[in-house]
């Protein structure tokens, strides 16, 4: 997922969505201001599935969301 920053609002509201699809896959945030990543915890692994993707692609903009299988 592509965020402006580490401190943007929209992080905060990812977070607490993602924790209603709990599971196995590690997700990662790449910063645009820093051009770093950063690994979610162990403990917010998800379950990737097209509800998940749609409502992050809704939050954050389609062109910032990418799933690799």
């Amino acid at each position: 997922m592509r965020l402006p920053s580490a401190d943007c609002p929209e992080r905060a509201q990812i977070e607490r969505f993602l924790r209603i699809f709990e599971g196995n896959t590690r997700l990662y945030y790449y910063y645009t201001d820093t051009k770093q990543y950063d690994a979610l915890p162990v403990e917010s692994c998800v379950d990737v599935n097209e509800p998940l993707l749609g409502e992050l692609r809704r939050i954050l903009g389609r062109e910032n969301v990418a799933y690799i299988a």
